[in-house]
């Protein structure tokens, strides 16, 4: 078995140029998937860290809303919720997204219908807003993004606003946002009294499931989960998820083709070489064996190269403005890429494999001829 091994990787290394460029081919395949199954994740895990930070055991909102900003309460709905047993605490947000001036677009929350006590979020300068001013306060990404600092006035849809206090949380999404009084989001952009989602804090855990019955029976408008649940509720995230997963799969398919025909063609130039193996009694298992070391090899050799590629397409390239967060790449993803380029480069190895072990031992009396 070693010497097998030893000579797979020598016949790799005799052709080096063409060696190289399959690992490089690889590579920008394993890359690809890296980058793209980490956007779609990282998406979805900003959500719901955003989610954790604000300290809620139930969110609320339209039944069948597919996205948040589709989603529609009322001040109504608000009212009556908060009649509901074991109910402590409602909020209710309207989410919305804008460009402020010439910078990217931002998420901007309007938090009612009293002060702004927002679970989660600390102040690291000036003050809470007052509800039914036009006054803001930013996340501390959002204000280094801006170049802004409390006491400067922000123009939102002509429309300005003071910057009364910057923040900071556990949430990039959060830290990336504005937050402001829920009347002053709804009056731009003539929403009326429309609320998107609310968020429910109970006295007790215990009596989380009790609550989440009793809206539900209630309001058969609305749809209520858990916390914890209420990312798996939306439809379209779910989808660029999963999306994007595919796609990097998609990319896989280049390594099988690039396996496929480097090995082709050097199990081709080699049929002599292959012949006179089977000559000395090489038996066709160790050709299969022989053929594919030398595609997961290569294989190894390219996810090797990728995971540290996909590292700089992240950091090097300005994919993410604003919302769109810059993804992180766990552990998981990688042993998975490396994984799945592997799984690819053996099933590129397959049509070379199968030419390979139906050389015969008269190839080497043939070629030699």
């Amino acid at each position: 078995m070693k010497a097998t091994l030893r000579l797979a990787l020598r016949n790799l290394i005799r052709r080096p140029r063409r060696t190289a460029l399959t690992a490089t081919g690889i590579a920008l395949a394993t890359s690809t998937y890296v980058v793209l199954v980490s956007l779609g994740e990282s998406q979805l895990r900003a959500i719901q860290t955003t989610v954790d930070t604000l300290q809620c055991e139930l969110i609320v909102q339209q039944a069948g809303a597919a996205m948040p900003q589709k989603s529609w309460l009322t001040n109504n709905h608000l009212h009556e919720l908060q009649t509901v047993a074991h109910v402590t605490r409602l909020m209710a947000a309207t989410v919305y997204v804008s460009r402020v001036a010439d910078s990217p677009e931002f998420l901007i929350i309007g938090i009612g219908p009293r002060a702004p006590e927002v679970p989660g979020i600390e102040l690291v300068d000036g003050q809470p807003y007052t509800p039914g001013q036009d006054e803001v306060m930013l996340g501390i990404r959002t204000a280094r993004s801006l170049d802004t600092v409390v006491g400067d006035t922000l123009e939102i849809r002509k429309r300005s606003f003071r910057v009364t206090g910057i923040f900071d949380s556990d949430s990039e999404l959060l830290d990336r946002s504005m937050l402001a009084p829920l009347s002053v989001v709804q009056e731009p952009l003539h929403l009326g009294d429309r609320i998107t989602l609310t968020f429910v804090t109970v006295d007790d855990v215990t009596n989380r499931d009790r609550v989440r019955d009793e809206i539900s029976r209630r309001f058969s408008d609305l749809e209520v989960s858990l916390a914890e649940g209420w990312i798996s509720l939306h439809r379209n995230w779910q989808l660029i998820a999963r999306s994007t997963r595919h796609l990097g799969s998609l990319a896989m398919v280049l390594t099988i083709l690039v396996v496929w025909n480097v090995l082709t063609i050097s199990v081709t130039e080699r049929t002599q070489e292959i012949g006179i193996l089977r000559t000395i009694g090489w038996r066709r298992s160790r050709l299969v064996v022989l053929v594919l070391a030398e595609g997961l090899a290569i294989s190894f050799a390219g996810a090797l190269l990728g995971v540290p590629l996909a590292f700089m397409i992240l950091h090097m390239v300005p994919l993410y403005d604003s919302l769109v967060l810059a993804p992180r790449i766990p552990s998981r993803t990688v042993l998975e890429a490396i994984a799945v380029t592997l799984a690819a480069g053996a099933l590129g190895s397959l049509p070379a494999l199968a030419a390979a072990v139906r050389v015969q031992p008269a190839e080497a009396l043939r070629w030699h001829g």
